[in-house]
């Protein structure tokens, strides 16, 4: 009568006898092979061998050529067009447009008295240039300063020195000699005190506002004084005393309608200013950031 050993036993034993390691390794072996064998002959097409003594292959030789990284070229030759249309995009075209625009406003309703000299066409298009120039040139300022910040950002990322698309040399070319223009036409062609208020209206925006605007959420009440200076600027430029209390009054109004201007625009872009690490109220602060919204 024959032992069989039951399914227990089988299961629970923990010695293997050699002649059962043997087998299994060489039933192993033997259908690694097979499969090894048919890969080869349905799969690669380069020659294989089981030989030791044949040298290995040389992976080094067939290995991709190093790629070194490098920047993105910045085209040093550009068009006439395409060189207008970068001055405008460095400017802020438009936003310096409204800027012009509100000082001229400010120029056209600006107090004078029977001492004042008549306005002439010149002077009005004098202050337009100069505030037009000084403005461009704060503009760029703020763009060479924050273009890693506008890289990061979806609504500024399309900017030319986010995109590389001119270099950080041309930039402050063109915005000092637009500064200095700006500057020069308002002090020879208007006054002094309108060139003084263009000067320091370019040094707020670009020299404080701009790296304020990563350490502190007072930069949004500097930077209301920067969009109400123009309107001072206009009156000035007419004129107009310094002290004259309705100067201060177009300026004021200005410097207040900034704050539901801009809390409503930086609330839309909270997420893009907490990416670029900008110390925004709305993201800081959010009630504080609504309560001066309409």
């Amino acid at each position: 009568m024959s032992c069989r050993p039951s399914l227990r036993s089988l299961t629970t034993t923990t010695n293997t006898t050699p002649t059962t390691l043997s087998s299994s390794v060489a039933f192993l072996t033997s259908h690694h092979h097979h499969h090894l064998k048919r890969r080869r002959n349905l799969i690669y097409f380069n020659r294989t061998t089981h030989n030791p003594s044949q040298s290995p292959v040389n992976l080094a030789s067939h290995s991709p050529p190093e790629q070194a990284l490098q920047w993105k070229p910045i085209h040093s030759r550009l068009s006439l067009s395409r060189r207008i249309a970068l001055y405008q995009a460095l400017s802020k075209a438009r936003l310096s447009s409204l800027i012009t625009l509100t000082t001229m406003a400010s120029y056209a309703l600006s107090p004078i008295t029977a001492a004042t000299p008549p306005s002439s066409l010149t002077t009005l298009l004098a202050t337009a240039t100069g505030t037009f120039l000084c403005s461009a040139s704060a503009n760029t300022l703020n763009q060479i300063f924050e273009a890693p910040m506008d890289a990061q950002m979806s609504r500024t990322r399309t900017r030319p020195l986010a995109r590389r698309v001119i270099s950080t040399h041309h930039a402050s070319v063109f915005a000092t000699v637009s500064g200095l223009s700006g500057s020069l036409i308002l002090a020879t062609m208007v006054n002094p005190t309108t060139a003084l208020l263009g000067v320091s209206n370019l040094f707020l925006y670009a020299f404080v506002y701009t790296p304020l605007k990563r350490i502190s959420v007072t930069n949004t009440w500097l930077g209301a004084l920067v969009g109400g200076l123009p309107a001072l600027m206009g009156s000035t430029a007419a004129g107009a005393s310094l002290g004259h209390p309705a100067s201060w009054l177009t300026a004021g109004l200005l410097y207040v309608w900034q704050f539901p201007h801009f809390n409503s625009l930086a609330h839309t872009l909270r997420r893009d200013y907490a990416r670029a690490g900008y110390m925004m109220m709305s993201n800081l602060h959010p009630a504080l950031n609504a309560r001066s919204n309409p």
